[in-house]
């Protein structure tokens, strides 16, 4: 259960540090970022699976398995 608590204080941290990058980014440079997320969530669920994330790497990258 320790760990579990502490993976989650660590995926707040994350999202804490996270939060304040994009404070910092231009507008013009995360709003790319949202359009290039967009492009890869697909099914917009809001978060990048597996299925497309392998979908976006097979494509630009063809010979990695």
């Amino acid at each position: 259960m320790k760990k579990l608590v502490a993976f989650r204080g660590h995926s707040q941290l994350k999202r804490a540090a996270l939060n304040i990058l994009v404070k910092t980014l231009k507008p013009k440079y995360v709003e790319n970022l949202k359009e290039e997320f967009m492009k890869i969530d697909t099914d917009s669920s809001g978060f990048i699976e597996t299925a497309e994330l392998k979908r976006v790497l097979e494509k630009m990258h063809p010979d990695v398995s």
